[in-house]
């Protein structure tokens, strides 16, 4: 279920930016590790290598509280990633 919506995210942002004539590049911080940071890391892969006008940058950004940090500062320098995956609060 997580991977369909990770999936309807980067596809909802992908739509919102097909009208550019270049390649898009999107950055993607996520918080799962383990097995199935692995999945994510291998989605998007196979995401990037199915298509050529939309390039998903996939980084792991430490545990949910470390990315929510990370997001923050990220913010402050304005310099934020497109997509993060955090838990709700979040």
């Amino acid at each position: 279920m997580a991977k369909r919506w990770l999936l309807v995210g980067l596809l909802a942002t992908v739509l919102g930016t097909t009208a550019v004539a270049q390649k898009v590049t999107i950055q993607f911080w996520y918080s799962i590790g383990g097995s199935i940071g692995d999945t994510v890391q291998e989605l998007v892969k196979r995401f990037n290598a199915s298509q050529g006008k939309v390039e998903v940058k996939a980084q792991y950004a430490g545990g949910y509280d470390d990315a929510i940090n990370k997001l923050l500062a990220s913010i402050r320098t304005k310099n934020p990633p497109h997509v993060v995956q955090v838990y709700d609060i979040g």
